[in-house]
């Protein structure tokens, strides 16, 4: 049997943390015996900062039983989601044309999610749709304890599915990589997390108000590339970019004297002057904050993006 770790983060500034984390389980998994592999991979998004990336690893018994997975993009489901940045468990959109995809999409029934977060697991349940199947939430505030805040996740993982690589093993592994005890001691704490159950909520498909997309096999794809170009100066409604962000501008209109500074030095056109005053469109803001920076009166404010329910305005 293949067991899987989903290890969500953002691109370029925790690409190094989400690739780290997914070859120190394959490498422990390796130590104990078993066959692993581990890979990273983009959306197809032009961007990389802050665009969600997934990194992958994948364990069993031998690596013979993985061979058949080698050349897939994504496994087909997973033990456990890794979330590197809190905000992104309100979905990702890693690719186009596919919609806002929910963090548990892959998760075993009795799976668990890990949120590296300050918060506790019961502030975050608002964030999740319902499921079908039962999992355990957990939080731990790793960036809180290292620099290398993937390391208390592993902890955290040894501590809940300590049968996919076990947590000796991955000590080994975090020396062998670091060569720090102070990393296998914040290892060690890692496994002081903070969890709820989560149950089964609905009936009749899997993750409530999500259908996966069906995507075209080898066999019914053509034989050239086609590419929808919108129009200039419309937004492309098939790939909108909001969960790459942390932070949400929030526009305080008794100080906006409509300088029209925001509408222009926004790389993403998301700001758009309508009924007398320039608004963002949060389904295309990628929070990036130059808006705040340019702004004279210092009417625009970055905001956590865990304050909103949704990445689009509420």
């Amino acid at each position: 049997m293949i067991r899987g770790i989903e290890i969500v983060g953002r691109g370029v500034t925790q690409t190094a943390n989400a690739s780290a984390a997914a070859n120190l389980i394959a490498h422990a998994a390796t130590l104990a015996g078993k066959g692993a592999m581990s890979y990273t991979r983009y959306g197809d998004a032009p961007d990389r900062v802050g665009i969600p990336l997934k990194a992958f690893a994948l364990v069993a018994d031998s690596f013979e039983e993985l061979e058949e997975r080698i050349m897939t993009w994504e496994p087909e489901s997973v033990d456990v989601v890794m979330v590197l940045d809190a905000p992104l468990i309100k979905g990702t959109e890693s690719w186009g044309h596919q919609g806002l995809r929910p963090v548990m999409e892959k998760l075993v029934d009795g799976g668990v999610i890990i949120v590296n977060t300050d918060r506790a697991p019961e502030d975050l349940i608002k964030y999740l749709p319902g499921t079908s199947f039962g999992y355990k939430l957990t939080t731990i505030d790793g960036s809180g304890m290292s620099a290398l805040y993937h390391v208390p996740l592993l902890g955290a993982l040894a501590e809940l599915k300590n049968d996919i690589a076990p947590g000796s093993f991955l000590e080994k592994a975090i020396y062998e990589r670091y060569g720090r005890e102070s990393d296998v001691e914040t290892f060690r704490n890692g496994k002081n997390v903070r969890a709820i159950e989560v149950a089964p909520k609905i009936s009749g498909q899997r993750i409530e108000n999500f259908t996966p997309p069906v995507l075209p096999t080898w066999k019914e794809m053509s034989d050239y590339t086609m590419i929808p170009n919108p129009k200039p100066n419309t937004a492309n409604p098939d790939f909108k970019g909001a969960t790459t962000r942390s932070r949400r501008p929030i526009i305080d209109y008794e100080k906006c004297t409509n300088c029209a500074l925001c509408w222009v030095f926004c790389p993403d056109g998301a700001v758009m002057h309508r009924n007398d005053k320039y608004e963002i469109n949060y389904e295309y803001c990628k929070g990036c904050g130059i808006c705040a920076e340019e702004c004279n009166p210092e009417a625009i404010t970055m905001r956590d993006e865990l304050e909103f329910l949704t990445w689009e305005v509420e």
